[in-house]
């Protein structure tokens, strides 16, 4: 019997899911952790060799137990590297997370030109986005952006150095700013405002695209010369795909370190005011659109790390929880431990507490934490549900933290909506498993919460202040610029 491999390039790990032709599986699963640099502040980089060298040690590694015949590939968004002609590195790998082309990205997102951008490509602008990153080498490294070199993202430089074919599947193209997603071509316009050529870039297919692996590769691998390379697509695009039925009707939340609401339509449509994203999400017609959140898991590790490290993490949600029968205190939480994509992109963004009085205890601040992280997810849900006609408000959720009892209880009365538990596993594993062998995921829905009505009437409350606060926090962080 020969197997399919699923490689996803993740920002924190790289992971190899085993399928059978059939499309069974995972079988089995394998990782691998990835390495980023940050040691200067703003720069989040990684090793696009080191990624390179793990991609082939997990094949390595699974190539004997279960023979190979085709390779399909998920990655990490908006990253964006940059070689010489010979497809050398000349940078490291900047990732979504770097923030070097923060301010650059909010005067052009305040401006005419940038909003013309955002309409186009579907992606808004924000530090995370290629084209802005290629706007910041421009003003300080022009070189990088002589004609002879190349610039694309990790997925094409793994293609490349596999089968020496140069491409990008249309869905990571269209998340870099950089791609005119409903006509379906590089913008020419953008590229001769950033002084690059479309030579120097990756030529677009579509996610079911193949390529041999080189002869070189497979005889370093070990492997058969007739190994297909997919190219795949984005992981966020991909995750959404194991799922398009469910997630056709209503949006899906993944909760991870950072996470995102996603729902998928059949038409490319672009907000005014350019706050939520609208990506291709395969080869058939269908978009993505939705919001990413930069301040999720991330913050709740953080508040365990500093204030419950003597508990396991479940347990801090269980003395947390204890007091959710209660009204909630005044305490309010701006999470912005990382800045702030969706609904204000703005990488200037700061945490804080709000409205604490004199008898507030610190289990308060920790309550204010998570209801915090909620509360911006619910801003983005209302802007969300204010763009896109929807059946209901019922949010599909998918992460661990909802294996424990009550949060989603706690996220319905927060939100308003009523929560519905996926377990959905390793959805950017499946996604790229369905492009190839056409085979659904199954879906095991958990249980569903609605809201209480004290509860929901007492966050109603909660919410608006949030939301006036956030607001003057963001216009504030602008003054310079707006």
């Amino acid at each position: 019997m020969t197997y399919h491999y699923v490689i996803d390039i993740g920002t924190t790990s790289i992971k190899l899911g085993v399928f059978t032709s059939q499309g069974q599986g995972p079988l089995v699963t394998y990782h691998r952790d990835n390495q980023s640099f940050s040691q200067v502040p703003g720069r989040h980089e990684q090793n696009p060799d080191f990624i390179l060298e793990q991609i082939k040690v997990l094949i390595a590694k699974t190539k004997s137990s279960y023979p190979v015949n085709k390779i399909v590939f998920s990655s990490q968004m908006h990253s964006l590297m940059i070689t010489d002609s010979t497809f050398t590195p000349l940078t490291r790998l900047l990732t979504w997370a770097d923030q070097r082309a923060g301010d650059l990205a909010l005067r052009w997102r305040h401006s005419q030109k940038g909003q013309n951008y955002q309409k186009l490509t579907g992606t808004p602008l924000h530090a995370m986005s290629p084209l802005a990153k290629l706007a910041y080498f421009r003003l300080h490294q022009a070189e990088l952006l002589q004609t002879s070199n190349y610039i694309m993202g990790i997925k094409s430089y793994i293609i490349y150095s596999l089968t020496r074919e140069y491409v990008c599947d249309q869905s990571l193209a269209s998340t870099t700013g950089l791609y005119a997603s409903e006509t379906g071509h590089w913008a020419a316009s953008i590229l001769t405002d950033l002084g690059i050529s479309e030579s120097q870039l990756p030529t677009v297919k579509k996610l079911a695209s193949s390529y041999p692996i080189s002869s070189k590769v497979a005889q370093e691998l070990g492997v058969k010369e007739s190994l297909e390379i997919v190219l795949g697509g984005a992981d966020g695009t991909l995750a959404n795909f194991a799922y398009l039925e469910q997630t056709t009707s209503y949006p899906l939340l993944s909760f991870g370190t950072s996470g995102a609401v996603r729902l998928s339509q059949g038409n490319f449509v672009v907000d005014e005011l350019g706050q939520y994203f609208t990506y291709i999400l395969d080869d058939d017609g269908h978009y993505l659109r939705g919001a990413p959140l930069n301040n999720m898991g991330n913050v709740l590790a953080r508040l365990h790390q500093e204030a419950y490290s003597q508990y396991s993490f479940s347990t801090m949600l269980d003395q947390l929880l204890a007091q959710t029968s209660q009204q909630p205190g005044p305490e309010i939480f701006l999470p912005y431990c990382h800045g702030e994509r969706a609904p204000f992109w703005n990488a200037r963004l700061k945490p804080g507490f709000y409205d604490i009085r004199p008898t507030t205890r610190p289990k308060d601040k920790h309550r204010a934490v998570i209801e915090g992280i909620f509360l911006q997810l619910r801003l983005v849900l209302t802007g969300l549900e204010r763009e896109i006609k929807l059946k209901d408000k019922k949010l599909l959720v998918n992460g661990r933290i909802f294996t424990h009892p009550g949060m989603g209880q706690w996220l319905a009365d927060i939100s308003g909506w009523t929560i519905e538990v996926l377990d959905v596993g390793d959805a950017s594993l499946l996604g790229a498993n369905r492009l190839i062998t056409g085979v659904k995921a199954d879906v095991s829905s958990g249980p569903q919460y609605c809201p209480h009505p004290i509860s929901a009437q007492a966050y109603d409350k909660k919410f608006h202040r949030f939301a006036e606060l956030a607001q003057a926090c963001h216009e504030n962080s602008l003054s310079d610029i707006i």
